[in-house]
């Protein structure tokens, strides 16, 4: 009487077990004020990150790529969205240094301008890794000629670049710190 219950159950946990689970939800992210400059790529960040975690929810069921290339993109996503929160604080906290002082402000500005630029860049790059993970879920992509993978190599290729981009950002946070 228990035995049947209990082999139903055992085979529901193997079930289960066998379910690879989604990639973990990005981080929440405070966006800076309106007025600042990283205001904008922070949204297309926020933006981005929710695509992303939405698109490998999709690849993670779909099994058509490993597992192991979706937890590689997923840490590289968020070790980059990590790095570049880390730049729009910097900005952030640099305009509130030029508005304070007016014998910093023309350095601060050229600065703020620089680190705005590197923020941008490194958004439109994260932007290209999810067009890159959006190219994978095309339906019909593994039925043309090396289709999908054309479209992992894509992948592959856009979550290095970004992994480029992360730990070049945080090598320069490294080296602020030291100087501080």
């Amino acid at each position: 009487m228990f035995a049947v219950p209990a082999v139903m159950a055992l085979n529901r946990y193997r079930e289960l077990d066998a379910v690879v689970p989604p990639p973990g939800r990005p981080a929440r992210r405070s966006l800076p004020s309106p007025s600042s400059v990283a205001r904008a790529p922070m949204e297309r960040l926020v933006h981005s990150e929710r695509a992303l975690h939405g698109i490998l929810g999709v690849l993670t069921r779909s099994a058509t790529i490993s597992d192991d290339d979706i937890e590689d993109t997923h840490g590289t996503a968020r070790s980059a969205a990590a790095a570049l929160h880390a730049v729009a604080v910097d900005i952030v906290a640099m305009e509130s240094a030029a508005s304070g002082s007016r014998a910093a402000a023309p350095s601060l500005h050229r600065a703020i301008a620089s680190a705005a630029a590197q923020l941008d860049d490194g958004v439109d790059q994260f932007e290209e890794l999810v067009a890159a993970a959006a190219e994978v879920t095309v339906p019909g992509a593994s039925g043309a000629v090396g289709g999908l993978a054309c479209e992992r190599a894509e992948l592959v290729s856009a979550t290095e670049k970004l992994a480029g981009l992360a730990a070049a950002l945080g090598e320069i946070d490294d080296i602020v710190r030291r100087y501080r």
